[in-house]
């Protein structure tokens, strides 16, 4: 899972006020006092340094393992917003759910959380482009696999 990423915002101070990017098998969350905030719907609420409750919102898309955070009307931005050609890149394994139906769109959901995390990466563009070709291809090939796994076991 992905380190935190501080929040500075005014009255929290030493708190460690922090995103935690989603992860494989856990969403977003903001986190104070090094625990999850209290969770309702995509908002987080908070208390400040003198008891005021604060809410935090967390903005982006179902793919994107690092939202912006909205506070009041600030919008803290962690990463810049993903490019329409970067949501076609993370979407394209989808496209095994058209060949594979469930199992195909089990496999691709999984390739496109994985291709979403790495255009997240620090990594050079062509390093994070050619590990999401091997990533498809990965997902391509466990569908594969597990298809005739499931074939051969049924006849």
């Amino acid at each position: 899972m992905a380190d935190p990423l501080p929040i500075d915002y005014p009255g929290f101070e030493g708190r460690g006020l922090a995103l935690r990017p989603s992860g494989l098998f856990a969403g977003a969350a903001i986190l104070c006092d090094g625990r999850p905030a209290t969770r309702s719907g995509r908002a987080f609420t908070v208390n400040d340094n003198q008891g005021a409750p604060v809410a935090f919102q967390l903005k982006g898309s179902i793919f994107d393992p690092i939202p912006a955070v909205q506070a009041g009307d600030r919008l803290i931005r962690f990463a810049p917003p993903l490019t329409w050609y970067e949501y076609v890149w993370i979407a394209l394994p989808l496209a095994l759910v058209v060949l594979g139906g469930a199992l195909g769109g089990a496999c691709g959901a999984a390739a496109a959380v994985i291709n979403a995390r790495l255009l997240r990466s620090s990594q050079p563009m062509w390093v994070r482009y050619g590990q999401g070709v091997l990533v498809i291809l990965g997902a391509t090939l466990v569908w594969v696999v597990l298809a005739l796994l499931i074939t051969m076991a049924f006849h």
